[in-house]
């Protein structure tokens, strides 16, 4: 029997449109109704979930070098989050090497894993938890400028679906060890191009049911794949028109992409009428802007989640649940 999981995955064209917000609230959403979520941050370009959140660090077993060595068991403990602000600093001070020091990152992960019968990256062993037990797993990237940019050309330059390769067996590595989980939250990086734009054709194959190109993990016969993708966008209109049309050069491929519409001060009504304005006339008679869903008026707790380095959910559930839980058809 397959095993089920469901994978949430959050993308806009820009920053800074809540993205990481979203994706964080949709994970601590399942954990509360019971779910074992694991959310990556995927964004990779230096905004990471390790500095947003009160997250404490596995502790990783070390080699004799005193690097990290990826593919020790689980210790089961992990670092206080003080301990974990001084060791993201050590780390930042620390020369390059071949064996990264902790804390471990995603980063760590992509650059170690094998492929199709490389070394085993002990995923599961990386991964982070909140300092409130909120019951969601955490595998957040590299804020560190060294890391950055070496993943920026991850991204946007050299070979993105190479990377994205490398992440689908990172994504096995833990899938197989943990077996507990439930559903992947995946927070991507700001643009539908390079790595971000691999995803999405990934989960367009994911969604088919189709097998996966040679190379990549045998997930047709183990795994069957809830696929929810969302598209974040806001009225503005040199974010919400090339989302829409983004939306709308993808919609045979991936008809499940939902544009999000957060932060709107204005009716969804008049938003849409305004957009079906601008669009024009081939993509407006398509009546692509009526598959905008908003984000309900959002409790101040929400734009203040990386101040506060937590979400009160009981102030957002409500909110947030029908748009980002719905069950899909």
């Amino acid at each position: 029997m397959k095993r089920r999981v469901s994978i949430y995955a959050f993308c806009s064209i820009k920053g800074g449109v809540g993205k990481s917000t979203l994706a964080v609230a949709s994970a601590k959403l399942l954990a509360g109704n019971g779910r074992v979520p694991v959310l990556i941050d995927a964004d990779l370009t230096g905004t990471s979930l390790a500095d947003g959140l009160l997250l404490r660090a596995p502790i990783v077993v070390r080699r004799a070098d005193g690097g990290l060595d990826l593919e020790a068991a689980p210790t089961g403990k992990h670092y206080e989050v003080e301990d974990t602000i001084q060791l993201r600093s050590a780390r930042k001070a620390s020369a390059p090497s071949e064996r990264p020091v902790p804390p471990a990152y995603l980063n760590d992960a992509l650059t170690y894993v094998g492929v199709e019968g490389g070394p085993d990256c002990r995923v599961d062993a990386i991964v982070w938890k909140h300092q409130n037990e909120d019951g969601v797993l955490y595998l957040p990237s590299s804020p560190l400028l060294r890391d950055v940019t070496i993943s920026l050309g991850w991204l946007y330059k050299e070979e993105p679906f190479h990377w994205l390769l490398r992440f689908t067996w990172v994504l096995d590595a833990l899938l197989q060890r943990s077996r507990d989980i439930t559903d992947v939250v995946l927070d991507l990086p700001p643009g539908v191009f390079g790595f971000g734009h691999e995803t999405l054709v990934l989960l367009s194959v994911l969604s088919s049911g189709e097998g996966l190109p040679e190379g990549f993990p045998a997930w047709k016969t183990d795994i069957q794949w809830d696929v929810r993708p969302f598209l974040v966008t806001t009225p503005d209109f040199n974010d919400i028109l090339p989302a829409l049309e983004y939306v709308a050069a993808q919609s045979g491929r991936l008809p499940t992409l939902v544009p999000i519409l957060n932060r709107s001060t204005e009716a969804i009504a008049v938003v849409k009428e305004k957009v079906r304005h601008r669009l024009g006339r081939v993509l407006g008679a398509l009546g692509i802007e009526e598959r905008l869903e908003p984000i309900a008026a959002m409790p101040l707790t929400l734009g203040r989640i990386f101040i506060d380095q937590d979400l009160a959910m009981a102030d957002a559930r409500r909110e947030l649940s029908p748009t980002l839980l719905k069950e899909r058809s």
